[in-house]
Formats: structure tokens, sequence, C-alpha cells
């Protein structure tokens, strides 16, 4: 386990260097910065706002699912990271989405489509990951129709917004799909259950790639076998996710299986909160580096 953390990022000498296109950590520049889950929504939902928010904090890239509608906002975040530090509060969040947010979300093809409107204005900074819900009528004809028409870069599956299972036949039939076609499956999962049964899918599909959102089921999917390659977290939010459970991730996964997201704008700063996380981290640059960027980075060039 790395030592005490100790500062190696300055909020306000990042503003003093940020160049467009590329980030610091310290003092030194990085080759990439991708914040790797976020919504179109709120703030996040016009193309040139998304643009001067990375541009402002040195982001070269951002991967963007839909919201959950066109009523959807910015949202402040409880902080409990810090009063929870070992405990999976996604877990309890989970009940909360499902309860109030699943009845507010809108038509998800045009959620979609919205997705893919943002990303034709800025194809070099905005990557497209497409949301597909495995228990729609003929999900998978329209998810090929359009993996064919817009070329997205990843799945993005929602458990508690979605209610399927992880070992529905449906969803096995997508998954293989995916891992054809080079696709990461991002996922957040709903329950330890799920966590269990994602963890047979990731044994049994070694060709498709997983990113598991929040660090949900984390505890439970250290029981994966050593050298695991097909596995990846997101450590997002900064409020919800605490830093001892990233650490934990990084300790039993490696920097290279981890990837920074920002949930935005589910949270407020939450992309700034993001990044200085990472940045404080005690790692050597090259692994805080995978994780800022070069890790999502490899994930998208894979993807077909």
């Amino acid at each position: 386990m790395p030592g005490p953390i100790r500062k190696r990022f300055s909020r306000a000498g990042a503003s003093a260097n940020v160049k467009r296109g590329r980030g610091y950590v310290g003092n030194r520049e990085v080759q990439l910065i991708i914040d790797g889950h976020a919504h179109a929504a709120g703030s996040f939902a016009d193309a040139d706002g998304i643009i001067a928010r990375l541009d402002e904090l040195g982001v070269d890239k951002i991967v963007l699912a839909p919201g959950l509608g066109d009523a959807d906002r910015d949202r402040r975040m409880p902080s409990l990271a810090g009063a929870f530090q070992n405990a999976d509060v996604m877990l309890a969040v989970n009940k909360v989405i499902r309860r109030v947010a699943g009845r507010r979300a809108g038509d998800l093809s045009q959620r979609n489509e919205r997705v893919w409107s943002l990303r034709q204005q800025y194809p070099d900074r905005i990557e497209q990951f497409y949301w597909a819900d495995p228990g729609a009528d003929d999900f998978l004809e329209e998810l090929a129709s359009k993996h064919q028409a817009w070329g997205f870069k990843g799945i993005k599956l929602h458990q508690p917004i979605d209610r399927f299972r992880c070992d529905a036949p449906a969803l096995l039939s997508m998954v293989e799909f995916a891992g054809e076609r080079g696709l990461p499956v991002f996922v957040h999962l709903y329950s330890r259950q799920e966590a269990r049964r994602l963890a047979e899918l990731v044994m049994e599909f070694p060709r498709t790639v997983f990113i598991v959102a929040h660090l949900i089921g984390l505890e439970l999917l250290e029981g994966l076998p050593r050298g695991t390659e097909n596995i990846y977290f997101d450590v997002s939010p900064p409020q919800l996710v605490s830093e001892r459970r990233v650490l934990k991730a990084i300790e039993r996964f490696r920097a290279a299986r981890v990837v920074m997201g920002s949930d935005s704008p589910y949270g407020r700063g939450n992309l700034e909160l993001a990044l200085a996380r990472v940045r404080e981290l005690d790692f050597p640059e090259s692994q805080l580096s995978l994780m800022l960027g070069t890790n999502m980075e490899r994930l998208l060039e894979q993807a077909g």
C-alpha cells in the first residue's frame, strides 16, 4: 500500500500552465488526460460549454453517455466518502436512484442521439458510449445498427435505471457483440449479487473488457484471479467513492486497471475534484498518467 498522501498538484498552478489538449502532473506535462465518465446533461449538454470546461482544466477528451432527460441538471452531491471510507456507499445510493431518478428518465433513443450530436461537433474531443437497455425490445438490433452508423466507442449499462440481470440471455449476446468489436462495456451495477454475476461474465468472456462504475462491488470482484486483464474500475464521483477504496483498487488491480472519471454533472465541480484527487496520490508519475488518460486512451483505440 502506498504511504501517506502528499500534495502533488496546485489548482492555481494548473490554471497558469494549462494548454489546450495537455495536462500536468506536478510541473511535468503528461501526454493525455481523459474524463472517462460523464453525462450529456445540465452544463455538460452543450458542446461548446463542454469544450470550454475541458480547455480550462487541460483535459484532452471526455467520454459521454446520456443523462436522464431534458429536465436533468447539475446537481449537488452529498460528501459521504470521508465519513464512510471503507463502505461501498453506492449500493445505498442505487436504491435512491432506482426510486427517484428512474421515473425521470426520458426516451433513451433521443438521449443517445443527443450524445451523438455533441460528438459530431467535436469528434476529436468527445467520445460516445452508447447507453443500452438489455430489457428493451430489439435492443441488440438497435445496438448493432447504431454502432454501424455512429461508430461509438463503448456501451453503457445502468442497472439502477434499467432492470436487468448480468446473466440475462440478451445481455450475454450483447457482451459477445462488444468483445468481437473491441467495445468496452461500462456497467453501473445495482447490488452485491450483480457484482458476483459480473465476475462470472468477466471470466466467461475474456475478450470483452468491462469497466465497473464507481468501484461498485470492488470487495467482491477482488476475488477474481490475479492477472485478470479484462476488468477496469472507474473511481467517480469523489464525493461518494473514498480515497481509501481507490487505493485498494490500485493495490489489488494496479494503476493499469483504473480510469479517472468525473460523473459530471452529478456533483458540483466533479471534474476538477477528480483530477485533483488522482494527481495528489503518492504514486510515480507514470502510474498517475495511466489513470488520468492512458488507460482509457488504449480502450478507445481498441474499439472498432
